[in-house]
């Protein structure tokens, strides 16, 4: 067992299409973002979008950047220069076999409850709004409380919000590992990287202390109305989107939204894992103690970003990882969530 190196930020896109047809319209090189270039008609220039053209009403307020929160790499302020992205060197490809897997993606690919990839289970602690207001969501936010959780061999600790149609789903959020890096961020299939501030797959910087001071990331993932692309903002900065054309589920709207931790279990010996979720308290313990996603919400069809009122816990084995849904206080609709992993008293298998 050994502390993860929590990463930022992973984003993770599930699709059904080979490489020749992502067209992100930009590649990666080094340590930049190429330009595109002049071609002939017969060959039109591929183009990338900046910014959206439009935001959910009070999304460019809806997140709180004064948490404090820093990408390990700028610390000092250092940025790229324009029409460039910093990317991370240290990428660790052998790890690509354990990627998150949706608890929705679980059961409709008929699997178990707790979900399989490969020698691989993923167990989930998380709130699931599935009750498609307006015709489904357009994007969802929250702030998601960071930590250093410990993590087994091979195996990951996961916060993040996912919007999910079909067999296809978009995350963001958190990912803690053993290894250095995952193999998420500036490889993720189809996302085009705008930001020149904000760097993908590096750690965060602070991280909670349990009974101190805690600290939170800001995400949103929303649709850009004009366009149909899928932004993801970060600290209230676009840092990037997913191309529309990736999609044929996700084209038009998300038909679900996950909020909440996830976790791989190897099995190692027949026992199950150690490797911690959140913070490794319990729900129960609550602030200072247990992870947190607060301020949860959702961007509805008129590009309101609003409260879900129908959801419900997804929890595959309270025993092991635990899950509390409260709207009191002041972090608006939030979940406490996480747990220890494999105990004598509640975890045993």
């Amino acid at each position: 067992m050994a502390f993860s190196k929590v990463l930022l930020i992973f984003l993770l896109v599930s699709l059904a299409l080979g490489p020749e047809e992502y067209g992100t319209g930009a590649t990666t090189k080094g340590l930049g973002l190429e330009r595109p270039t002049q071609t002939p008609s017969s060959n039109p220039v591929k183009t990338f979008k900046m910014q959206p053209t439009s935001y959910p009403k009070s999304g460019t307020n809806s997140t709180n950047s004064s948490s404090g929160q820093n990408l390990q790499w700028n610390k000092g302020g250092e940025h790229c220069p324009e029409w460039s992205v910093p990317v991370s060197r240290n990428v660790n490809h052998s790890l690509e076999h354990v990627a998150p897997l949706s608890a929705t993606q679980s059961a409709a690919s008929g699997l178990d409850s707790v979900g399989m990839t490969g020698k691989f289970r993923h167990e989930f602690a998380l709130l699931k709004t599935d009750y498609p207001p307006d015709y489904g969501f357009f994007g969802a936010s929250a702030r998601i409380n960071v930590w250093n959780p410990l993590t087994r061999e091979k195996e990951f600790s996961s916060a993040s919000i996912t919007l999910l149609a079909g067999t296809e789903y978009i995350s963001a959020g958190w990912i803690g590992t053993d290894r250095q890096c995952y193999n998420y961020s500036p490889d993720c299939p189809g996302f085009v990287h705008v930001n020149h501030q904000v760097g993908l797959g590096v750690k965060i910087q602070p991280l909670s202390i349990t009974d101190g001071q805690q600290y939170g990331i800001d995400v949103m993932i929303f649709k850009d109305t004009k366009t149909h692309d899928w932004w993801f903002r970060f600290q209230g900065k676009d840092v990037g989107y997913w191309p529309s054309s990736l999609f044929t589920s996700l084209s038009s709207w998300a038909t679900s939204v996950q909020y909440g931790g996830e976790i791989t279990d190897e099995k190692f010996q027949g026992f199950h894992t150690t490797t911690r979720m959140g913070s490794g308290y319990f729900a129960g313990w609550g602030y200072g103690k247990a992870a947190y996603i607060s301020n949860i919400a959702y961007v509805n069809g008129d590009n309101d970003i609003k409260t879900p009122q129908h959801y419900r816990p997804v929890i595959t084995d309270s025993g092991c990882y635990s899950l509390d849904i409260s709207d009191r206080g002041n972090l608006g609709l939030h979940i406490f969530f996480g747990g220890p992993g494999n105990s004598a008293d509640t975890c045993p298998h």
